[in-house]
């Protein structure tokens, strides 16, 4: 049963993001008019639609994955609320817009195996839906958890951060790339398939998802109200 305090922070958030997600379903089709007097083909417009409100989707839920971390922590602060408790409102949010998710995933699987819209629609790609609920776990949690780790930086350290990380991370890329490429064809292959078998591996995947639970936690405990 969830807390009267943990429902009073996140009620306001929820209703501010599905209200942006009608925002989201009504420019979608508002798109599909703009298609549908520029085509004749109605199968192409309701893809286009449907393919529009499905990235725009994803898009509203990774930002909010991103700002609403530290915008619980302060309405939870200045109601004097327990950072326990803001972590678990945190995670009733979480909750909420991945159901969002599975929801939109569930409708697009239905619709691609009907022939209704193209395959190449973000969500419901005709794979198992289990491994795509998984996907979306990972996906989702991470954003939160990068979301979380902002949270406790100010205004400059997140532009350095923000600019600094993806920086390191694409030279880190291309170095192993570029190193990959100059091995010899026995040992490149043999890397592969480890790698192959640690991505496919139900254990490293769950140990992913209980460091990114333990990070997102070890943030939200050491969050402090800021000026900026």
């Amino acid at each position: 049963m969830i807390s009267r305090k943990v429902q009073i922070l996140t009620q306001n958030l929820l209703k501010e993001f599905f209200l942006n997600w009608a925002y989201v379903f009504g420019i979608s089709i508002l798109t599909g008019f703009f298609f549908l007097i520029s085509s004749t083909n109605l199968k192409s417009t309701f893809d286009s639609i449907w393919g529009f409100f499905t990235v725009m989707t994803a898009f509203a839920v990774i930002v909010f994955l991103l700002q609403v971390p530290y915008r619980i922590f302060r309405l939870g602060i200045q109601a004097g609320v327990s950072r326990q408790t803001i972590w678990l409102a945190e995670w009733v949010i979480f909750i909420c817009l991945l159901i969002v998710i599975e929801i939109t995933s569930l409708i697009s699987y239905f619709l691609v195996t009907n022939g209704l819209v193209e395959s190449s629609s973000l969500f419901g790609n005709g794979k198992n839906i289990f491994v795509e609920l998984w996907a979306n776990l990972a996906c989702n949690l991470t954003f939160l958890t990068i979301g979380t780790g902002f949270s406790l930086l100010n205004r400059l350290g997140k532009w350095i951060v923000g600019i600094g990380l993806p920086t390191i991370l694409f030279f880190f890329i291309y170095q192993l790339a570029r190193l990959y490429f100059l091995m010899d064809k026995a040992t490149a292959m043999h890397i592969a398939k480890v790698v192959q078998i640690i991505s496919n591996n139900y254990v490293s995947f769950i140990l992913y998802l209980l460091i990114l639970v333990g990070l997102q936690y070890f943030f939200t405990m050491r969050q402090q109200q800021r000026r900026d």
